[in-house]
């Protein structure tokens, strides 16, 4: 199908999704925020030699909304913006981070699904981030979904939905998804379910790249008081065609979801997946922080893993500590890149208008291809002051550094940002 149809559709079904949104009477209202910042950094180019420092002037509008349940329902939270740099070290640049999510019930258990979700990514973790080395990425998904009550325990879920993921630069690869779901769940008890499902996925690169994935899970979920716990584990074959060439690779995959409050301020996720896919789907939407190399399409085999903690203190702070790890691993092309890191960050009331907070971070990424190491670390002091309900500033001051292996790779930024932000209420 025609590129610029594909995207005239995605356009028109986002626009229909937002249509309904406005369907319930007594939905929340749409909450709005616009905000100007001048941000200042004397690495621009996160380079390790010749830096150039300039100054950024960006505005951002941001727009959160879930309307109330109903036949239709949808949600809205993006943030956009538009900076313009006053050196002219970058071109003017937009930013957009959104998720579009709709749904409508066309009938007695069939209803129709649509998303679109649109993300800033790294193009290679060898790089900075920066827009030399950023590309927008949008996945559009819309498709029918049934579900049948086969008896009181017994739920049969069909789906089918085609899926286009664009990236906004002409040298990266964009794909069709078609993917069908059969997926079966039994009632246990009132905390315990446990399934089958079933998915064949086909994805058709703009490079003439075809890649075929079927994949069969066990499924179950379990929720206790103050515990959830829910998963899959099953087996998947992926296969490669391009050019009257194929190569097929299959494996074990599984995928975890834990959430348990250990107290009344504090609580622990932990999550992770590891499957068989490509780059052009949305696991590096859904675990922030992973990275792919979208300059090349080809089957990969992930595993990712993220661990939070997080506790909410009595005098107003706030605790938040995570750590990640993940392995990719390009099956075509052989190589394997690894990477792990842990934050930290504290919000700490100073006053009734007035909070500080910092922020720590430290990643590592290790390439096979080449067998090097990078290195970042992260650091950050700022303060909040609510001018007051709807009108904020902030002043935030931060340092990033990399050591690697490759000379050229290497790069010390200090960077500060100036802010203001008004909420409508």
């Amino acid at each position: 199908m025609d590129k610029v149809v594909l995207k005239r559709l995605a356009a028109l079904s986002s626009l229909v999704a937002c249509g309904s949104f406005s369907l319930p009477a007594a939905a929340e209202p749409i909450a709005y925020s616009i905000g100007l910042e001048e941000r200042y950094t004397d690495n621009a180019k996160q380079v390790s030699s010749g830096e150039e420092s300039d100054l950024e002037s960006r505005v951002n509008f941001g727009i959160n909304y879930n309307s109330d349940p109903g036949r239709c329902n949808g949600s809205i939270a993006a943030k956009l913006g538009y900076g313009r740099w006053l050196d002219d070290t970058y071109d003017p640049e937009t930013y957009i981070d959104s998720d579009l999510l709709g749904d409508c019930q066309l009938a007695n258990n069939l209803y129709w699904d649509v998303s679109n979700r649109t993300r800033d990514v790294v193009q290679d973790s060898r790089g900075g981030n920066n827009p030399d080395n950023t590309s927008r990425k949008n996945i559009f998904s819309t498709g029918p979904r049934y579900m049948m009550r086969l008896s009181p325990q017994d739920t049969l879920t069909l789906d089918a939905r085609f899926e286009s993921t664009n990236y906004d630069e002409p040298d990266e690869t964009d794909s069709d998804r078609y993917v069908g779901t059969a997926a079966w769940n039994h009632l246990l008890s009132s905390t315990f379910s446990g399934g089958l499902s079933f998915q064949l996925d086909q994805s058709e690169m703009d490079t003439g790249q075809e890649i075929d994935r079927q994949t069969a899970n066990v499924n179950f979920n379990k929720r206790w008081v103050s515990t959830v716990v829910s998963g899959s584990v099953g087996a998947s074959k992926i296969e490669s065609s391009f050019a009257g060439f194929s190569s097929d690779n299959n494996g074990m995959v599984w995928s975890l979801f834990l959430e348990r409050e250990l107290n009344s301020s504090s609580s622990i996720t932990l999550s992770g997946s590891h499957q068989l896919t490509d780059q052009t789907s949305d696991y590096d939407i859904v675990f922030a922080g992973l990275v792919f190399n979208v300059q090349e399409t080809e089957a990969i085999e992930l595993t990712v893993v993220r661990a939070a903690y997080r506790n909410n203190l009595s005098n107003g702070d706030t605790f938040e500590l995570g750590v990640s790890y993940d392995v990719t691993d390009y099956l075509s092309s052989g190589y394997q890149e690894d990477s792990y890191g842990i934050d930290a960050s504290y919000n700490r009331k100073l006053t009734s208008r007035l909070r500080g907070h910092a922020s720590g971070s430290f990643n590592s990424n290790s390439y096979s291809d080449d067998d090097t190491d990078d290195q970042t670390v992260t650091t950050s002091l700022g303060l909040q002051y609510d001018m007051s309900r709807s009108l904020s500033s902030r002043l935030t001051v931060g340092r990033e550094e990399r050591i690697s292996d490759v000379t050229s790779r290497e790069y010390v930024e200090h960077w500060i940002v100036l802010g203001v932000n008004y909420r409508f209420q």
